[in-house]
């Protein structure tokens, strides 16, 4: 099990530290603008809150050591006005992807994580997934 350290981004300040479990990262994606902090992670088993950092998406991925394949985020309601997220997802941490539900917009893709939970991202999937 391998230990990193980031700043947990809090509202209010001062951030605290967080150590994380890189075999526990399903995903990383950049805040929007609107949120707190610079990042998000995704752990298994707390997929649905996050973790939420103040270093920047690439200080981030390249601590996790690489491994991440980057990925457009797909928003069933539109993409929010400071554009689509790049979501980088951690393939050892994927159960399946399958396509977009019939009658749903044609080209997203639903990955299932292990722990049960998913994100949905655009098509064409990147090579290995």
């Amino acid at each position: 099990m391998s230990m990193i350290s980031f700043n947990k981004s809090n509202d209010p300040h001062p951030p605290e530290e967080v150590r994380i479990n890189t075999d526990a990262v399903l995903y990383a994606e950049a805040t929007q603008p609107d949120q707190v902090g610079k990042t998000v992670l995704y752990l298994q088993g707390e997929a649905e809150k996050g973790v939420f950092l103040t270093d920047a998406i690439t200080v981030v991925v390249d601590k996790l050591g690489g491994g991440l394949m980057p990925m457009t985020r797909h928003y069933l309601a539109g993409p929010p006005a400071a554009g689509a997220s790049i979501v980088f997802v951690a393939p050892s941490k994927v159960s399946y992807a399958r396509p977009g539900t019939p009658g749903a917009m044609i080209g997203f893709w639903v990955i299932r994580f292990i722990d049960g939970s998913d994100v949905r991202v655009l098509g064409p999937l990147p090579a290995g997934l």
